[in-house]
């Protein structure tokens, strides 16, 4: 079962346009408090971005986008954050139909493994 954590960063990993911390709240079902520290959380570790694009909240006001960071920016020397990466990444890849995406799973897991 994926943490929280987790959970918020494949979330707005998935969205194709990203997801504010009140989309978060809304699809995950978090509390406002819950989600707003996860998604505090995974940009202090550069696991997502937050971006210039505002939209609107189910209470009227407006928030920040946030995306998911490219893989590169991700602050190495916060291991436990990399490694929720690596896993969110294996979930995502094992969706996929098909023997070559099934491969770079494995590959992944390995790295995990190694890290561990």
């Amino acid at each position: 079962m994926a943490t929280v954590r987790e959970q918020v960063l494949l979330a707005i990993a998935n969205a194709k346009e990203g997801m504010t911390t009140d989309e978060v709240e809304n699809w995950l079902g978090l509390s406002h408090q819950t989600a707003s520290a996860r998604v505090h959380d995974l940009a202090a570790a550069g696991l997502i971005t937050k971006t210039k694009t505002k939209r609107p909240t189910r209470s009227g006001g407006q928030a920040f986008v946030y995306v998911a960071a490219k893989t590169e920016r991700v602050r190495t020397n916060d291991e436990k954050a990399f490694k929720a990466l690596l896993g969110v990444t294996v979930r995502m890849l094992e969706e996929f139909e098909g023997p070559r995406w099934k491969k770079y799973a494995k590959e992944v897991e390995a790295i995990v493994r190694a890290a561990e």
